[in-house]
């Protein structure tokens, strides 16, 4: 403030006995147009956008341009997988040559990491992980159902996302619900190759947590067993995303990171390092660091303002003042 100038008729918005936090980060959304004021009305000024489509690049364009107010949005691909197709807009690959063929084409038309989904075949992903590591682009996902979790890992697929891959690892017919508890030297020793192999893990809790409420009777056992592997994750060091699949009609867009946030610090992981985790530590994996996830000169201004310590409990991060995207200040 001793250093720069206020010109007097400045808007000024008041933050005494407030909190000030950088915007939050979505690393795991489904974005669509509708969506965009609900991200910043909770506070979500970057997302990760987990599956591209045709008209994604133009609504980007709008976005970065100031011509449509929303969340700064980093896309991955679209989905690469086997037959048959499960969403709109996914690319069939079955064949291991042309793999390398179409990482080039996704790599060279901006997005910033290869998708992988459920059916691809395994000589597939192989050469997929091959392609992307050729020309640079990160390989995220699901883990295949032909392949096991530790391959995954060995490849150095960047991220894993739902825990997909463990539950095939750690529970009978990859069912979450089927086991009172999971072993524990088996969470253990997947937990520490995780960490060895450097990949990140966005586990989605609170997605599981609302499927799971239609299926009450599993639905303890399911958010138990899953909430085991991240606090074992937490324990041996893995590096975690948070997401929350919002944009598919299970978790609301937004609000639902609060969810997700509570979820990790039920999994032990205290309010400052969930903090940590939805700003500086997403910006990191993005490679924005210095620009978002931080209050700093000299970093884009995505701000949120609290009226309670979110040190002090992480719901408070529902009790928003008002969001700054990219300097332009939203009260709600």
């Amino acid at each position: 403030r001793a250093e720069t100038a206020i010109p007097a008729d400045a808007f000024r918005v008041d933050g005494a006995g407030r909190f000030l936090i950088p915007g939050l980060i979505d690393m795991h959304v489904h974005i669509r147009a509708r969506d965009l004021s609900a991200y910043l009305r909770y506070g979500v000024t970057t997302v990760r956008n987990m599956w591209g489509y045709s008209a994604l690049p133009p609504l980007i364009a709008r976005i970065d341009g100031g011509l449509e107010l929303g969340p700064e949005i980093i896309s991955v691909s679209p989905g690469v997988d086997g037959n048959p197709a499960k969403w709109p807009e996914t690319i069939i690959e079955e064949d291991a040559q042309d793999a390398r063929r179409l990482v080039q084409s996704l790599h060279a038309a901006g997005w910033s990491a290869i998708k992988v989904y459920d059916d691809l075949a395994a000589a597939v992903y192989d050469s997929i992980i091959a392609a992307a590591r050729d020309v640079g682009i990160p390989v995220v996902g699901h883990v295949p159902v032909r392949i096991t979790v530790e391959h995954a890992l060995d490849a150095r697929q960047m991220t894993i996302e739902h825990l997909r891959g463990y539950d095939a690892a750690l529970a009978p017919s990859s069912d979450w619900t089927a086991v009172p508890s999971l072993d524990t030297a088996a969470v253990t020793r997947l937990s520490r190759a995780t960490r060895q192999a450097n990949a990140w893990i966005c586990p989605t809790l609170t997605l599981y947590a609302v499927f799971y409420r239609s299926h009450p009777a599993d639905s303890a056992r399911g958010v138990r067993n899953r909430r085991q592997v991240v606090v074992a994750m937490r324990q041996e060091g893995v590096r975690i995303l948070a997401g929350t699949d919002a944009g598919i009609d299970y978790t609301e867009p937004g609000r639902s990171l609060h969810d997700e946030l509570e979820e990790l610090v039920s999994a032990g992981y205290t309010p400052a390092q969930v903090l940590n985790i939805a700003t500086h530590d997403a910006a990191e994996f993005l490679g924005l660091t210095g620009s978002v996830g931080l209050v700093a000169r000299g970093a884009i201004a995505d701000l949120v303002l609290l009226d309670a310590n979110p040190l002090e409990d992480i719901r408070n991060t529902r009790r928003i003042v008002g969001t700054m995207r990219a300097g332009a200040w939203l009260r709600y």
